[in-house]
């Protein structure tokens, strides 16, 4: 997999408050150490760069293909995912993730959502949350300017209402799917295993049955955290604690 170029990040050092020539000393040590293949020193490096505060999509980028050269492919998920977190429209880190996810062991099948859901779902999935609030910004102004031409008798008034009305509905079910969308890619709260397994118990503790032995790469929703292990959430629906310290949040 290939690294993010030297110049992409040499751009975005040079516009950061937080970087600093030594950031860009290690950029180009950790860039080289990749092309030798020396990747435990790239991930070092890529880490370094991210403890000083340079948490651009392009380091996390090239960390998660540090990642997968060294065999982690749970790190590298996590990494990616970061990665997409903060710049969804990533191409080449979207066609990584996807291509790392086929190392996985588990392939756990999303859960039914119905019809309706599904619709749902593939209405918000259409845009990135930054897209759907964008889109309903235009569509507000657009009922600030009809009901403009209404208050000043422009144009065609029957025509002008039903133009009203179809923005109305539009605005608001807009509205609703945005809020929506930022919910689940902001606000909601993802993991991922980064050992070779885990156990996935039904409470937060060793003395707790077993429910689902997880592997490397296995990806879920955290829901709650307490003394030290972690209510997750599979895509099958399955629930249940895992230890934190075999995870990685995105």
């Amino acid at each position: 997999m290939k690294s993010v170029s030297f110049l992409l990040l040499t751009l975005l050092l040079s516009t950061t408050d937080v970087a600093c020539s030594s950031d860009n000393d290690i950029w180009i040590k950790a860039n080289t150490a990749y092309d030798q293949n020396y990747f435990d020193l790239a991930i070092e490096g890529y880490r370094l760069l991210l403890e000083h505060g340079l948490r651009q999509p392009a380091v996390y980028y090239n960390l998660g293909s540090a990642y997968f050269k060294n065999n982690q492919v749970g790190m590298a998920i996590a990494a990616y995912r970061h990665c997409l977190k903060l710049n969804p429209s990533f191409k080449l880190a979207k066609e990584n993730l996807n291509y790392v996810r086929k190392f996985t062991i588990d392939k756990v099948e999303k859960r039914d959502k119905g019809f309706l859901l599904d619709i749902w779902y593939g209405l918000a999935g259409i845009l990135p949350a930054e897209g759907h609030f964008i889109f309903t910004i235009a569509v507000f102004w657009g009922l600030c300017l009809v009901i403009t031409f209404l208050l000043f008798g422009l144009g065609k008034k029957e025509l002008l209402i039903y133009l009203l009305i179809l923005l109305a509905v539009v605005f608001i079910f807009e509205a609703v799917i945005t809020n929506f969308v930022i919910d689940e890619t902001v606000n909601t709260r993802w993991g991922v295993i980064t050992v070779a397994s885990a156990e996935l118990r039904e409470g937060p503790g060793e003395d707790f049955g077993k429910i689902f032995t997880g592997h490397e790469g296995l990806e879920f929703k955290v829901l709650s955290r307490r003394q030290g292990y972690y209510l997750v959430e599979l895509e099958n629906g399955l629930k249940g604690w895992i230890l934190g310290a075999t995870l990685t949040e995105i």
